[in-house]
């Protein structure tokens, strides 16, 4: 797909032969009155593009705005990209720089015109488009109420994948899109939420007792009481090193929580049991959660355990796992690397960078250990409502 199909022609006039040339910087031509601001931000990047790179294709800035706007705005990067050689470093800045919060890009393309004429009925009511945080935050509550109706779910979708805009929503948001909270059973909220929390506090009083000094105490299992002991052992000293910045994961209360909810994992998912870094992400699900103090280590639990069965994968390294463990991410990992970005591919083969280092960090820890907390929220709000996940 061309920026602009025929444009990019080389346009003689017809005194081109006169020794006089207008050395001039072209200038835009003025934008049209029902431009939005999404628009109005790509024709500025279109304009700064066109400058560094064909000049007199700035005259076209306009149209090529009407053509590519919204979700078609992927294919006029990646056809940028691709005739003007960007790398793939400048080819994503650039697209960052311009995609339109009001399109659905991250549907499945024949899924986009139905989430288009969606968001477009929504905006009409609203008055505003959904770039808007208040207006974010107002269709999100009405999202959450309704979510049993297709179209209010997809909304909440849409609406999380552009980020939360408030904490006190995304609780309930993260609830909803993990599974834990069944959309079709709105009115059994409550009581799903009470019955969850008994069945995870029998599973503790299985596997674990509180002391009267708030310590922990392994009890008999299935496995050897050693094991056990061991295992608790290596949970604590991770957890002591977890998000030791923020102040929440010092208090004693919620290391004692997050202790629990992986040792009560590690004992019920034998297949993957507990690895490093899985309190990274058990305590991101569990800061969100503290929100409602009563609920929050069983609603931790059941949303930590519904996040595991996407992700467990990248936690899992035994042969008998082949295919879709760690090393398959490993090799999927390097399989984009080469094809997307082959100069980064050979720098790290240079440096001898150890890819799995990366792919865990990134693919099986979802980058909770890279970023800030907030920064790793919004990641988060985009990875768990995406609706290719």
């Amino acid at each position: 797909m061309d920026d602009g199909d025929d444009d990019d022609a080389e346009v003689i006039s017809a005194d081109a032969e006169s020794s006089t040339y207008d050395c001039r910087v072209p200038e835009m031509p003025e934008a049209p009155d029902h431009f939005t601001g999404s628009d109005l931000m790509l024709r500025d990047v279109l304009g700064e593009f066109y400058l560094r790179f064909r000049a007199d294709n700035v005259a076209n800035v306009n149209r090529i705005v009407e053509q590519y706007r919204g979700s078609n705005l992927t294919h006029l990067c990646a056809s940028l990209a691709i005739k003007y050689n960007l790398t793939t470093h400048e080819a994503i800045d650039m697209l960052s720089r311009c995609l339109y919060v009001s399109s659905p890009f991250e549907w499945p393309f024949e899924m986009q015109a139905k989430r288009s004429e969606e968001l477009r009925a929504i905006e009409s009511v609203a008055g505003e488009g959904i770039d808007s945080s208040s207006v974010r935050a107002d269709l999100l509550g009405t999202a959450i109420e309704a979510c049993n109706q297709e179209a209010s779910y997809c909304l909440l979708q849409m609406l999380c994948f552009r980020g939360i805009p408030t904490d006190e929503l995304r609780p309930q948001a993260w609830k909803l899109l993990l599974g834990y909270l069944p959309k079709q059973q709105r009115d059994e909220w409550n009581g799903i939420q009470c019955d969850r929390k008994s069945l995870y506090e029998s599973h503790k009083a299985r596997f674990l007792a509180v002391t009267n000094r708030d310590k922990l105490e392994v009890k008999a299992a299935e496995r050897p009481l050693s094991e056990c002991i061991e295992l608790l052992s290596q949970i604590q000293k991770d957890v002591a090193r977890t998000r030791q910045e923020v102040e929440h994961f010092q208090r004693q209360a919620t290391q004692i929580s997050l202790m629990s909810i992986l040792y009560v994992y590690a004992q019920m998912n034998q297949d993957v049991q507990y690895v490093q870094g899985m309190n990274e992400v058990a305590a991101v699900i569990l800061y969100v959660m503290s929100a409602d103090l009563e609920y929050a280590e069983s609603d931790a639990f059941w949303c930590f355990s519904a996040l595991m069965s996407d992700i467990k994968s990248g936690f899992m390294t035994e042969a008998g796992h082949a295919g879709e463990g760690f090393q398959h991410l490993v090799d999927s990992l390097e399989r984009l690397l080469r094809r997307y970005d082959p100069e980064l591919a050979r720098h790290l083969h240079r440096c001898g960078s150890p890819q799995f280092v990366l792919v865990f960090r990134w693919c099986a820890v979802l980058f909770a250990q890279d970023a800030t907390l907030p920064d790793v929220l919004r990641l988060w709000d985009c990875f768990i409502a995406d609706p290719r996940r």
